[in-house]
């Protein structure tokens, strides 16, 4: 699939490859998906109290921290910054 700048792509953890998200980065545009939990990431800071937006659990910036993926090829977003949101699934009452 081509990428497109300036496009919101979202997929889920099954599609784990950090250098795929990182030729999306670099195209300009963003992705929301869900990060697996043994991910070797690093806080970096906290952008945003936890608790101030509804099913925000935290908004943060981490860092990559594996320098060669488990394939053998080199993490292009290694040592980068990038942000990440925790979120829970809010309860919708039926209209």
């Amino acid at each position: 699939m081509p990428i497109e700048a300036g496009v919101t792509y979202v997929f889920d953890k099954g599609y784990c490859d950090y250098n795929w998200w990182h030729r999306i980065d670099q195209a300009g545009s963003v992705f929301v998906t869900r990060l697996k939990k043994n991910a070797n990431v690093a806080r970096i800071r906290e952008l945003t109290k936890t608790g101030t937006e509804p099913g925000i659990e935290s908004d943060e910036v981490v860092r990559f921290n594996k320098k060669i993926l488990n394939t053998k090829r080199p993490n292009r977003y290694f040592g980068q910054d990038v942000r990440r949101i925790g979120s829970t699934a809010m309860a919708t009452s039926p209209t």
